[in-house]
């Protein structure tokens, strides 16, 4: 590693470089303007008299200027680079912000078990805030927590592309006055539910959730994608869920008479979709979004954990329902057969080769498929969202794309005829 201080028009970068690559650690062209809009972009999702913890210390503009702007009570800086953090100990950089008393500077290594354990612990969401180059320097032995800190970057820049489409969402979607989950609070308490979403592996259970449905084996929750699969397999869902902000989902149920299926939609879902839905309807608040978490204390309601699409949504609210056991359907996480979603949905593409993919365990480790980066980011929150949640059943029966590690995998035939 070779760190050198590169001048630009206003003040100082860092240019480290890597393996033959170079890293840039702010502009090399005007650090100031960089850093101004990463705190103004941050400034939207922060409670500032909270603890802020900032991942990776660039040359320090960054910390700098938030506390400057915002003079928040307290900010973790964490850094993760070694070499690098040693190297910034003995730099001028360092002056500017051993000067700032509400700010502390640590070393990961350095951080106890315990503290490495309890990094994020009562700290905000929003208040995680991600020097995104910096990252880029994190050694190959934090590989799992990096991914995690990628994960929630992606999540964050979906929601600011989004901020204006969400807002809108949200206040008409609470002038609907409709009622929120609270009623729905261990529900479906020792019930066996099915999870149905939309990938490529759906089509080839059709006849089997038809048969589930009719028989009213296990409850059925589907995420918007999969209600016209569903509905043109003579299927009827027990209910369904739909999350994003686009007004490309209104095609996801446009059309669909299911009076007697509730609709639960988070509060930033896009409402011509739920306003066009004929059936009833329950409003989702979701943790992260703060206007939702006001909301949703206001009326002592709960707070759903969205996971970044509407299947992780959806799962998080089946637990809250309080079944005994969960089974994947369609959620294939992968480009099955390279194709992205089931026939007869609005989504369907075939996936063409050349692009970025990546290559994990297919769904019974006989051999690989093709994944996505956003897909693999879901897949790794499944694999997340179960540990320490032993006192339920988590079955994957997908029969199709990746193995989700955690998960237990077995035939939706085989799941039914061992828990009916």
């Amino acid at each position: 590693m070779i760190i050198e201080i590169v001048a630009t028009r206003t003040v100082p970068t860092i240019k480290v470089t890597i393996d033959g690559s170079d890293i840039f650690l702010h502009s090399k062209y005007d650090p100031i303007r960089e850093v101004e809009s990463w705190v103004h972009k941050s400034e939207k999702s922060l409670i500032s008299s909270e603890k802020i913890i900032v991942i990776g210390l660039g040359a320090g503009h960054h910390i700098k200027h938030l506390i400057e702007k915002l003079n928040p009570s307290r900010v973790q800086v964490v850094e993760f680079n070694p070499h690098f953090y040693k190297w910034f100990q003995k730099s001028a950089f360092q002056a500017d912000l051993k000067a700032l008393d509400n700010v502390s500077i640590q070393l990961f290594e350095e951080l106890s078990v315990e503290e490495k354990i309890n990094l994020f612990e009562g700290c905000h969401p929003g208040n995680v805030l991600i020097h995104e180059s910096s990252l880029r320097l994190m050694p190959e032995q934090f590989e799992d927590i990096g991914f995690v800190l990628k994960d929630l970057l992606l999540k964050k820049k979906s929601i600011q592309s989004q901020e204006d489409k969400m807002q809108t969402n949200f206040t008409d979607n609470v002038l609907l006055h409709d009622k929120g989950i609270l009623q729905w609070k261990q529900y479906y308490k020792n019930r066996m539910m099915l999870l149905v979403s939309a990938g490529p592996s759906l089509n080839k259970q059709l006849p089997l959730l038809k048969h589930i449905s009719d028989n009213k084996i296990a409850i059925i929750g589907v995420v918007g994608t999969g209600v016209i699969p569903l509905v043109r397999a003579g299927i009827t869902p027990d209910f369904i869920m739909i999350s994003d902000a686009k007004d490309v989902i209104t095609g996801q149920i446009a059309g669909i008479e299911l009076p007697d299926t509730p609709l639960f939609y988070l509060s930033t879902a896009n409402h011509l979709a739920i306003k066009q839905y004929r059936g009833s309807r329950h409003i989702v608040w979701q943790e992260g979004y703060t206007e939702a978490e006001k909301v949703a204390m206001l009326k002592r309601e709960p707070l759903i954990n969205t996971g970044g699409s509407v299947a992780t949504c959806l799962l998080d609210l089946m637990v809250y329902m309080g079944p005994a056991k969960i089974g994947l359907v369609g959620q294939d996480l992968a480009y099955t057969d390279g194709m992205s979603h089931a026939s007869s949905t609005h989504a369907q593409r075939k996936i063409t080769e050349g692009l970025n993919l990546a290559i994990v365990p297919n769904y019974d480790k006989s051999g690989d498929v093709q994944t996505s980066r956003n897909l693999l980011s879901y897949k790794k929150w499944f694999e997340c969202y179960v540990i320490g949640k032993e006192n339920m059943g988590f079955y994957n029966c997908t029969e199709g794309g990746a193995y989700i590690n955690g998960w237990n995998h077995q035939p939706l035939r085989l799941f039914i005829d061992n828990n009916v």
